[in-house]
């Protein structure tokens, strides 16, 4: 993966796993999608924003301060990963830390749809300002695939496990995604910079 090393993976999956097994955190692939949520962000979102949407759980849960510190470097590590290659159309939902499968593409889009919720107030005011109703429908569209992903309701692919059926899904889903990643690139590039 460019800019976010194997090891570096494997040491945050390290982390997930300890901290999932508490039911402390989202899953990789449910990370994933949330930071992929703060990277299209018409407006920029702080990391300690956004770090506290991983969290299920309010119990401290490093013993070694270090140990958190580690954790919270690792996953700004994998923002600005997802943040460099959705510019450069260049990011896979759901394909980092290990195989593709339904599963991981459906908790991408869980979180993808998480961060979508918690930044709706800001995509709504950009959308208004940008008055562009293709626009407009691309971001329903891709939010309303998601939906169906999460909840297993993408008609023939749900019943279809194959690998054919499985990037076709994720190839749908990139197109609309490159589409949702627009509205940034509108946003930024006409100099708004408010403070939704």
């Amino acid at each position: 993966m460019l800019n976010f090393e194997r090891d570096r993976e494997q040491a945050l999956l390290d982390y997930l796993s300890y901290l999932g097994s508490r039911d402390a955190v989202l899953n990789y692939h449910q990370i994933q999608g949330l930071l992929y949520a703060m990277a299209c962000s018409p407006e920029q979102i702080r990391p300690a924003e956004w770090f506290e949407l991983i969290w299920l759980s309010e119990d401290p849960l490093f013993d070694d301060m270090a140990d958190a510190r580690s954790f919270y470097q690792l996953l700004l590590e994998l923002y600005q990963h997802i943040a460099e290659a959705a510019r450069e159309e260049r990011y896979r939902p759901g394909a980092e830390g290990g195989a593709l499968t339904r599963e991981a593409l459906a908790d991408w889009c869980d979180g993808f749809l998480t961060g979508h919720q918690y930044l709706e107030d800001i995509w709504q005011v950009a959308l208004d300002d940008l008055d562009d109703e293709q626009l407009f429908d691309a971001v329903g569209a891709a939010l309303d695939w998601a939906v169906a992903c999460a909840e297993g309701n993408l008609g023939a692919w749900g019943r279809d496990e194959s690998d054919t059926a499985l990037g076709g899904a994720q190839l749908e889903l990139l197109q609309l995604l490159a589409d949702y990643h627009a509205v940034h690139r509108h946003w930024r590039g006409g100099g708004r910079r408010g403070d939704v």
